[in-house]
């Protein structure tokens, strides 16, 4: 029998879920408002659907369906429910060819209270659906929202002007919309796997005549193609937050919600999010302590993009140190899908993951992933999200590289609450590798142990900017101050199950006791064990905190800690596993500070030192304040040693050295950098699309030479001829072979 009083608390907990229920199906505020959940990657977001469902929606007689992006995540979130004792319809590609009519059932069979249906299905047919005012629409992940293409229309103008109005948005760009007759839209959708010329329509023709979505063209386009000047449309598109608006009740579930283009889109567009009520419980930031896990690898200082790994193939390069620094481990990898093929022998350790990951939740036992795919947006269709949306460069960038590289990240054992195993992560880009780090408080960030083609070296600095980035530095050095502190604090977790922390204030003498005792403790199983971070931070927070107190983590080392000689008073203890099956020294050294600093200069001045001791197999992404370690047990061998204590001063011109250097090595990144002047891009491209018959030959080297006359590189004007040597149809084979002479000549021309 059910007790009285929870029975009272459910009673409560479904009024209360009814009232909220009623208010807004009530609603009658012309604003548009959806709830949204942002929580990170392994939050429990699934868990709570389940929880929500069983709790709340099937006891108040309520409808729940969950739009989700992929079928890995699809089966994923199937099995939980079932698992649950709960069998939801899924709806996806699949398993039905006719969603639509299924769909419609389902909203007539009282009995289906749970329904799972694709992204690209809830666009499509969720708004023309009519359906019951009690159902709850969760979409899971959140939904890309946007796209871009281009038509090259050969020969045949009169399919768009038969079938498409352009409509001026005043803005300097116009709406494509379907004309009230538009004879050939059936013929396209029947023929446009057949036909050669409906098939590259199609597409235009499709988000067109779908209502949901908002078709957008630059007037220079426009004037372009109506005066007969260009044989190409490039046309950009985004879903309207409309596609959602006759649902009584929305909530869209993400990581990183602010920083995804659906809600910098839509929210310009009118609409209210609102945090939900029902998961206040879930975290939306990483701790510093996960974070202290991560180390991120970069490659290369400059962009990552398609083109440079087509021209280049850089990717023979760069697999083997992938691969040496995973070592025997297993690891997952990405790429996109043209070299997908060629690097299977490349990365033969590795798994393949798809870079949009959604769902691919069995490698949480990985603690390595090198995400290498190019997510760049065309600079066209970034035009037109900054000019019409006001979006800047970093949003673009957040919206697509770096959420699909966190979202490839989080398929390890990140998503591991319990797992303190270091996450090693290779992307491409450092601008990429800082923006992630950005996601994983205490991360690390070095670049991968390779050159490739593309770092090219800096220009050298002038005279002025030498001068400059001197007293840059003296400045930093004359700002810093340590104030001394006899106090050393940690914090103690009881183990990995159970992260409750204490609060320690003891002098180092009062560590070296602490230590002696724990390592009395026997544990047989490594995950019992106690742990300790040097500093007073709890595990799950992500706030700042400052340390006085070094550790090095020595792992697998040949040299035996007897050998050491280290100039400052410390204290070593072996670990559990030192002296292993292989034999091999492993340990962790502790050394006083006499001041308190940050986890940045912590860094800085711990890599500096073990450079100056020559400490060898130092896991350098542990040296943070953040990193949590295991106490000695099981009879471990704890020493003290007497001697002088790190005097951060000693390394203030480091850190600030560090600092200047950083920022000089990004001002010559910037300039090595394309800049990319679209307007001008777009006129010399209608003007080599409308050229004369008969000079295809001399007019492609004219488009050529214009975009060189404009600031553009080699590689950058190579890329723009491969993409549009098709676009007047003609002879493309023949301005596609065209292509290396150019870019010969050019550079010639350049180093006369």
């Amino acid at each position: 029998m059910i007790h009285a009083d929870l029975v009272k608390s459910l009673n409560r907990n479904l009024a209360t879920f009814g009232d909220i229920n009623r208010s807004l199906i009530e609603q009658t505020d012309d604003k548009m408002q959806i709830d949204y959940v942002d929580a990170i990657c392994g939050a429990g977001k699934t868990g709570f659907l389940v929880d929500h469902f069983i709790k709340r929606i099937r006891p108040s007689g309520s409808r729940m369906v969950i739009a989700q992006p992929t079928k890995a995540l699809i089966e994923a979130t199937e099995k939980r429910f079932l698992e649950a004792g709960i069998k939801p319809l899924v709806l996806h590609s699949d398993k039905t060819q006719q969603l639509f009519l299924s769909l419609y059932n389902a909203f007539n069979d009282p009995d289906e209270d749970i329904i799972i249906i694709t992204h690209p299905g809830l666009f499509t047919h969720g708004r023309a659906m009519k359906r019951p005012e009690n159902v709850y629409l969760f979409v899971d992940e959140i939904p890309a929202i946007n796209g871009f293409h281009s038509v090259p229309l050969k020969y045949n103008r009169s399919i768009i002007t038969n079938n498409i109005d352009f409509v001026p948005q005043g803005n300097g760009y116009s709406t494509l919309v379907k004309k009230t007759r538009a004879p050939d839209f059936r013929n396209v959708e029947r023929s446009g796997k057949k036909d050669a010329m409906y098939k590259q329509i199609k597409p235009m023709f499709e988000v067109i005549a779908n209502d949901n979505i908002e078709v957008t063209v630059s007037d220079s386009c426009v004037d372009a193609f109506q005066s007969g000047k260009a044989d190409a449309i490039f046309y950009s598109w985004i879903v309207k937050p409309e596609c959602l608006s006759d649902w009584n009740n929305v909530t869209i579930m993400g990581a990183n919600f602010k920083e995804s283009l659906l809600y910098k889109v839509w929210s310009r567009e009118g609409v209210t999010f609102a945090p939900s009520r029902w998961t206040k419980h879930l975290p939306s930031l990483h701790t510093r302590m996960l974070g202290s896990r991560v180390s991120i690898h970069y490659v290369m200082d400059r962009k990552w993009s398609k083109r440079f790994q087509e021209t280049d193939n850089p990717m023979p390069q760069i697999a083997p140190h992938i691969e040496e620094l995973f070592g025997s481990e297993p690891y997952i990898y990405t790429v996109n899908n043209f070299a997908k093929k060629k690097s299977t022998d490349l990365f033969s350790r590795g798994q393949h993951v798809p870079p949009k990951s959604h769902g691919f939740n069995e490698f949480m036992d990985y603690h390595n992933a090198a995400f290498l795919a190019a997510l760049n947006v065309d600079p066209q269709h970034s035009a037109f999200l900054k000019s019409r949306y006001g979006l800047e460069d970093e949003d673009i960038f957040a919206s697509f590289s770096l959420e699909a590289a966190y979202q490839f990240v989080m398929r390890t054992s990140l998503r591991v609450p319990t797992c303190l195993e270091p996450v090693k992560v290779v992307v491409p880009s450092k601008a990429l590798a800082l923006a992630l780090s950005d996601l994983f408080p205490g991360a690390n960030v070095t670049k991968l142990n390779t050159e490739v083609k593309a770092d090219v070296a800096h220009r050298k600095l002038t005279e002025a900017e030498k001068k400059a980035k001197q007293r840059e530095t003296k400045k930093i050095i004359d700002s810093i101050s340590f104030k001394q502190n006899d106090v050393f604090s940690f914090t103690y977790y009881r183990n990995v199950f159970d992260l409750d922390n204490t609060f320690i204030d003891t002098t180092f003498e009062g560590f070296y006791e602490a230590f002696s005792s724990a390592a009395l403790e026997f544990y047989p199983d490594k995950m019992d064990l106690e742990m300790f971070n040097a500093t007073k931070c709890r595990i799950r927070d992500s706030s700042e905190a400052m340390s006085n107190i070094m550790v090095f983590d020595i792992d697998g080392s040949n040299v035996p800690y007897t050998d050491l000689e280290i100039p400052y008073e410390h204290i070593i203890y072996t670990t559990f596993t030192h002296k292993d099956k292989r034999g091999e020294h492993r340990y962790r050294i502790l050394v006083p500070i006499n001041s308190m600093v940050d986890d940045v200069f912590y860094k800085t001045m711990g890599k500096k030192i073990v450079k100056d001791l020559k400490l060898k197999n130092v896991d350098l992404a542990k040296i943070s304040v953040y990193t949590a370690f295991f106490l000695p047990c099981n009879g471990a061998e704890v020493v003290y040693k007497p001697g002088s204590r790190i005097d951060p001063y000693d390394f203030v011109g480091t850190y600030a050295k560090s600092i200047t250097d950083e920022k000089y090595i990004q001002m010559r990144n910037l300039e090595l950098e394309d800049y990319v002047p679209v307007e001008k891009i777009e006129k010399y491209r209608q003007m080599w699309v409308t050229s004369p018959k008969g000079e295809g030959n001399h007019q492609f080297w004219i488009y050529a030479t214009r975009l060189s006359n404009i600031g553009l590189s080699e590689p950058k004007i190579e890329e723009i001829l491969k993409m549009d040597c098709g676009l007047t149809g003609r002879s493309e084979r023949d301005r596609k072979n065209q292509i290396p002479s150019i870019i010969k000549s050019l550079r010639n021309w350049r180093n006369r």
